[in-house]
C-alpha cells in the first residue's frame, strides 16, 4: 500500500512539475526551470522507492547513488572521472560480493544431502544439458562467467514447478516444450530477461525466478 501511494506521489510531482515548466515557456519564456541535470530524477525517484520498498536494497542503493552521482557532475560540482570512477569501482564491488555469495550458498547445496531437485551450475565455463526429466518438477540453474544450457522440449512438466535462474556475468539458456506458459518473475541489473514464450496458454505453467547481474537469462 505505502509503494502505492508513494508511486502516485512521484507521479502527481512529475506532472505537476512538467506543466509548470511549459506554462513557464509560454508566459515567462526568460526563466527555464530544466536546470542541468533534471532528468536525473528520473533515476533518483524510482530507485528511491525501491529502496524504501523492496528488498533487493543494494541494487537499489547503487541506481539512487548514480542518480545522485549525475546530478552533481551535470551541477559541475564533482568530475565525470571521478563520478564515473566510483560507480565502475562500486560496480565491481558488488558484482564480486555477489559471486563470493553465490559460490559459497552453492557449495552448502551441494553438501545438503536432503536436497532432491536438482542443480545445474556453470563458473568459467559452458555446460549443455539435454534430458527428458530436467527441472520438470523444478530446480536451480546457475551461470557465474560462463553460459549454461538446459534443454527441456521432451519434458513432461508438473503444473506449477519453480526454477530459479541466476546469471552473474554469464547466460542462462531454458529450453520448454511447446505445451506449457512459461511465467517468468525477472530481476535485472544491467542485464537481460527474455521469454519468448510469454504469449503461449497452456493449463500447465511453469514459474520462473531470474536474476541477471550484468547477464542474460533466454526462456524459449
Amino acid at each position: 500500500m505505502k509503494e502505492k501511494i508513494y508511486n502516485v506521489l512521484v507521479g502527481i510531482i512529475c506532472c505537476v512539475y512538467a506543466i509548470t515548466t511549459l506554462a513557464f515557456l509560454i508566459f515567462l519564456p526568460k526563466y527555464n526551470l530544466l536546470f542541468k541535470g533534471w532528468w536525473t530524477f528520473f533515476i533518483i525517484f524510482p530507485s528511491l522507492g525501491n529502496l524504501l520498498f523492496q528488498k533487493n536494497k543494494i541494487s537499489s542503493a547503487y541506481i539512487l547513488l548514480t542518480g545522485i552521482l549525475l546530478l552533481l557532475t551535470n551541477q559541475g560540482i564533482m568530475p565525470f572521472i571521478k563520478c564515473f570512477t566510483i560507480l565502475v569501482s562500486l560496480g565491481i564491488i558488488i558484482i564480486g560480493i555477489n559471486i563470493i555469495k553465490t559460490t559459497l550458498n552453492l557449495n552448502k547445496e551441494k553438501k545438503d544431502t536432503k536436497k532432491t531437485l536438482p542443480l545445474f551450475y556453470t563458473i568459467c565455463g559452458s555446460t549443455e544439458e539435454v534430458a527428458s526429466k530436467t527441472l520438470s518438477e523444478g530446480g536451480e540453474v546457475l551461470a557465474i562467467c560462463g553460459s549454461t544450457s538446459i534443454n527441456m522440449k521432451d519434458s513432461t512438466f508438473k503444473n506449477k514447478s519453480v526454477i530459479k535462474a541466476k546469471s552473474i556475468l554469464g547466460t542462462v539458456e531454458l529450453i520448454f516444450p511447446d505445451n506449457v506458459e512459461v511465467i517468468n518473475s525477472a530481476q535485472t541489473y544491467l542485464g537481460e530477461s527474455l521469454n519468448y514464450k510469454k504469449d503461449k496458454k497452456s493449463k500447465t505453467k511453469i514459474y520462473v525466478e531470474s536474476t541477471s547481474i550484468l547477464g542474460s537469462i533466454k526462456i524459449k
